[in-house]
């Protein structure tokens, strides 16, 4: 792997997702002042989806469907954004009938609005999905 790509590889991983949400989960709810049981549920609900997620994609590679977990290729990345619609859109009805902040739904279903946008943008782009989360 050349330095630039071991570059590339360093700034994804740091930027995924699975860790800014959580991250930037805990930093709102910090501001926020609500309490620590409620700002647990958020993480927690952020973390558990991310887990599945890794889980869904080192599956897709150990059964050879994928080369890398980074589903680079066109065919593996919708199948992974068709897995993270459903994921993201189950994720927001199960969090309403949870005893969690509604702010969770609200978050999965603007997850889902988010990788709906880049399912149907694919024919003309690629949208990152690492920087949409970011800027989410």
């Amino acid at each position: 792997m050349s330095a630039r790509e071991s570059l590339a590889r360093t700034v994804s991983i740091l930027g995924h997702p699975m860790l800014v949400m959580p991250a930037a989960a805990w930093c709102a709810a910090r501001e926020s002042g609500i309490g620590a049981q409620a700002a647990f549920a958020i993480i927690a609900g952020l973390a558990v989806p991310g887990l599945l997620v890794f889980g869904y994609s080192a599956w897709c590679v150990g059964r050879g469907h994928w080369r890398h977990v980074d589903a680079s290729a066109p065919a593996e990345r919708a199948q992974l954004n068709r897995f993270l619609l459903g994921l993201f859109s189950l994720a927001a009805v199960v969090a309403l009938g949870l005893p969690v902040p509604p702010r969770l739904a609200a978050a999965f279903a603007l997850s889902a609005a988010i990788i709906l946008l880049a399912l149907a943008l694919s024919r003309w782009c690629k949208l990152s999905l690492h920087v949409a989360f970011a800027a989410f």
